[in-house]
């Protein structure tokens, strides 16, 4: 995947207190909508964040392109596929993805066929 889809932002601040927060910020590029379904995209991100398996999503408008994200930027990185070249490495993912194996449950069923197709 070569990362054309959009625009992305460390965003960080202080409050008066001291206190400081951070998000990751992504504006969907115009052209994105014609290859990704920016809603169902942006769905697919909170539930990831709520089962433990991606950021967790602090804001999200699809209308506007716009996903603020918990930031990870100092504490993780893209895997491309070459990181597993090394086998140790591939033996931590599959751990890993066994952590967070996805168990379906009675809310998961199968909706049925789309609504255009009803």
């Amino acid at each position: 995947w070569w990362g054309a889809d959009s625009e992305c932002f460390d965003v960080r601040g202080t409050d008066e207190s001291g206190s400081s927060s951070s998000a990751f910020v992504k504006s969907m590029i115009g052209h994105a909508g014609a290859y990704i379904d920016i809603p169902h995209a942006f769905a697919a991100a909170a539930e990831a964040g709520v089962r433990g398996v991606g950021p967790a999503v602090y804001a999200a408008d699809p209308a506007a392109g716009i996903l603020v994200l918990e930031n990870l930027v100092d504490t993780s990185s893209t895997a491309t596929l070459d990181v597993f070249d090394d086998d140790a490495r591939l033996e931590q993912l599959i751990a890993l993805r066994a952590q967070a194996a996805w168990t379906p449950s009675p809310a998961d069923a199968d909706p049925g066929p789309p609504p255009h197709a009803r």
